[in-house]
């Protein structure tokens, strides 16, 4: 079962000592063995503890009607309940781990415990004012991912066609996700924190009522892996409704909840209708995630030709101004031959 334990008091606090926290949406699977009087205890994947049900007397048998949340002394507490899932079976340690933590789709009507192969998907989404708009591409595995096997295709204002796209967009040659990275497309017009750490330049981000899907294939076989709006829906004027928010997509960010790790195609259950069952955070207008003030670099011409480089954080160099940008293994200052100079610099943190 998934619920959101309620406090009267001090809703804000969360205790992490304690494995349920207060005003939390949490998956907690009692495993019963009833024949050997104990039930085992998990909360969002993770053993709690074991109790003592002292067998079958009925107490913790399915009957007509079953009672959540009660204690014998009267001990009662407010919960929200979201979906409760019933085995004829005592689950084991390794199918609650798969089982995990709470999902705003809920839990998964087939109990099947292959494990879960993730991919990427999208962690973040700003539409702000003028051409500060940008999508990022999180990476949640342990390997380096390259994106000549994916795409991040569009409809424009609605969907003209529901199996076709109005727009492909491909990653630029050798653009590749590092282990639990992120990569950044943004406008090149973008506030120039943004252009500072972006890894990929595209002019045609979304207004609002443009869907964005990230997809793995060709764009003669593909697999939608998550969405950003309604990709076979009609044009949903200024923008899409998220967490009950009116036009969110439309002068707000929107960040990936934790611990969401993985996509999801149905954008209808990923925007959800309330903060709660949404997967999606809203920010203000011209608020971004994780973007940092734009470090500093200066350039100058030696007297024999060479160019001396001085920066704060991390070196960068590309052929061209779209990326993608390589990491140069090199300290402030540094010098570099009028050869290299016909590359483009940047330095971010």
């Amino acid at each position: 079962m998934e619920a959101l334990a309620k406090a009267e008091a001090d809703m804000n606090r969360l205790d992490p000592g304690v494995k349920v926290n207060v005003n939390t949406w949490h998956r907690v699977i009692l495993a019963f063995d009833l024949a050997s009087g104990l039930y085992e205890k998990y909360v969002d994947g993770v053993y709690h503890s074991k109790q003592i049900n002292g067998g079958l007397d009925g107490r913790q048998a399915a009957k007509d009607t079953i009672w959540l949340f009660n204690d014998n002394d009267g001990e009662n507490g407010e919960a929200y309940v979201s979906s409760i899932a019933v085995y004829d079976r005592k689950l084991t340690a390794d199918e609650a781990r798969a089982l995990g933590s709470t999902k705003a789709s809920g839990i998964a009507e087939n109990f099947e415990f292959a494990e879960e192969v993730l991919d990427l998907f999208f962690y973040q989404y700003a539409e702000g004012s003028s051409y500060n708009k940008l999508l990022e591409i999180r990476n949640p595995t342990d390997l380096e991912i390259d994106l000549s096997g994916y795409a991040f295709p569009n409809q424009n204002n609605g969907a003209d066609s529901a199996e076709s796209f109005d727009y492909w967009n491909t990653f630029p040659e050798g653009a590749k996700i590092a282990p639990g990275g992120g990569y950044i497309i943004a406008h090149p017009e973008a506030d120039l924190s943004i252009v500072a750490v972006a890894d990929h330049f595209h002019k045609y981000l979304s207004n609002g009522d443009d869907a964005f899907a990230l997809v793995k294939g060709t764009k003669e076989s593909y697999e939608v892996i998550d969405v950003i709006g309604d990709i076979a829906g009609d044009d949903p004027g200024s923008g899409w409704s998220v967490a009950g928010v009116s036009n969110a997509t439309k002068d707000h960010t929107l960040i990936r909840k934790n611990p969401i790790n993985k996509g999801n195609t149905d954008w209808e259950a990923s925007a959800g209708t309330n903060p709660e069952d949404s997967e999606w955070v809203i920010l203000d207008k011209d608020v971004w995630d994780g973007i940092e003030s734009m470090p500093t670099i200066s350039v100058t011409r030696q007297a024999d030709g060479a160019i001396r480089i001085e920066f704060e954080g991390k070196l960068q160099s590309s052929t061209n101004t779209t990326g993608p940008w390589n990491d140069i293994e090199a300290n402030s200052p540094t010098s570099i031959t009028a050869e290299e100079a016909s590359q483009f610099y940047r330095a971010r943190n």
